[in-house]
């Protein structure tokens, strides 16, 4: 690993736009659901923004799948009010022209068959329908995490075992190349943008928010080509954690970054 790209969390493309708020809501914002119209939305998590997607949908048809039989089962523990929770992935789903939107939010990086995963979205969706797909993008998605692992790296504990990790994520660099994807796909590019996005929260809440998204990677033992142990993983968050602590400001305040990919196309009939 080539730690000098984790210099710091300054952000040189003139082309990222900056924005504040939830990157979801935007993605909602720009696929434009209608009322009655049938939504897929794949790597629904809990169902959050599923149960909002069914809010404009109101009549259509609304299914979330998420892989996970534990995160399914904590989205059933609420009143569904018509919504479909399954178990289920990008890679593997046999919906066939039964949408008319698929959503797919914060979910497309962690995907491992990206061709596969694609076919199945354009394949769930009838003659006509769309699709939008938000995620963290960039090789240097958080520039906070970046700057907090080129400090933490000066342990040479750390520095030692996490040379050794593998990325785990479906990273492009430009928004042309996320369109080159789906288009590959025989999908019709509406939209393809990355965007910057800025949050200011508390320190803590920041760790809690990378600990299920960019720390969660380096935590897994199956991403290093060698043995990784409770020690280490334990040292290496303790230190990512107190690098990210130092960029707070007096207020015990932290503003957190990250790029996303926005892309919505079309199914290309």
């Amino acid at each position: 690993m080539d730690f000098r790209s984790f210099p710091s969390a300054s952000i040189h493309s003139q082309s990222v736009t900056r924005l504040m708020g939830d990157a979801g809501s935007v993605l909602l914002e720009l696929l434009d659901i209608r009322p009655g119209e049938d939504v897929l939305d794949v790597g629904c998590g809990t169902g959050k923004l599923t149960r909002r997607v069914k809010a404009i949908s109101g009549s259509g048809r609304v299914v979330g799948i998420d892989p996970s039989e534990r995160i399914i089962a904590k989205a059933l523990r609420r009143p569904t009010g018509g919504l479909e929770f399954k178990v289920d992935s990008a890679e593997s789903m046999g919906y066939r022209g039964e949408f008319d939107v698929v959503f797919c939010n914060s979910v497309f990086e962690w995907l491992k068959n990206i061709d596969a995963a694609v076919a199945n979205m354009r394949a769930a969706l009838r003659p006509g329908g769309r699709i939008g797909v938000q995620a963290p993008a960039t090789s240097r998605c958080s520039p906070t995490f970046s700057a907090a692992l080129g400090e933490s790296v000066r342990d040479p504990k750390v520095r030692e075992t996490v040379s050794a990790f593998r990325s785990p994520w479906f990273w492009r660099e430009t928004p042309e190349q996320y369109a080159e994807v789906f288009e590959r796909g025989g999908f019709k590019v509406k939209l393809s943008e990355i965007r910057l996005f800025e949050t200011v929260h508390g320190k803590e809440e920041v760790f809690r928010i990378l600990c299920s998204s960019a720390i969660a990677g380096f935590m897994n033992p199956d991403n290093y080509t060698c043995p990784v142990g409770e020690e280490y993983l334990r040292l290496f968050q303790e230190r990512v954690k107190q690098s990210l602590y130092k960029q707070a400001d007096e207020a015990g305040m932290l503003t957190l970054h990250f790029h996303r990919i926005f892309l919505v196309a079309d199914r290309g009939d």
